[in-house]
């Protein structure tokens, strides 16, 4: 499965790895780090993944991708960020919600692949779980 990914940020190298070496795995997208575009690619491509590609981000660039991760509180994306441990740090020190999933360099493309690819397995099974242990629990109900 192909997951769609929204990336967002200014480390346009792991930008660039996700296009030339994880194009196979995600359905790719990119989106400027202005408020509104974010949203909009969120509203319109609905993706299965936001990542954050982090790298020397701004208190305002955080302040905006923190906003705009408020108005997704609805929605099904897992929200990713990547980038040097010092950015990353100072991305979750910044931020009123942790991400979903942390990855910090140095990273390969494998070591990407295998994290992000878990991590969505993880997921998915989790939300199976739960489909089922409701349904148990309707059946329960109806008895």
């Amino acid at each position: 499965m192909a997951y769609r990914t929204l990336l967002i940020g200014k480390n346009i190298p792991i930008i660039d790895t996700f296009f030339n070496f994880l194009w196979e795995s995600y359905e790719l997208y990119t989106s400027s780090s202005r408020f509104e575009d974010i949203r909009r690619h969120i509203e319109i491509i609905d993706p299965d993944i936001v990542i954050y590609c982090l790298y020397n981000e701004t208190r305002d660039e955080i302040a905006t991708v923190n906003e705009v991760r408020k108005r997704m509180a609805g929605q099904k994306a897992e929200f990713v960020i990547i980038g040097s441990a010092e950015d990353c740090d100072d991305y979750v020190s910044q931020s009123e919600r942790a991400p979903d999933l942390v990855l910090k360099k140095p990273l390969t493309t494998d070591m990407i692949k295998k994290q992000l690819h878990d991590y969505m397995e993880d997921m998915e099974r989790a939300e199976e779980r739960a489909e089922r242990m409701k349904a148990a629990e309707e059946e329960a109900n109806r008895k």
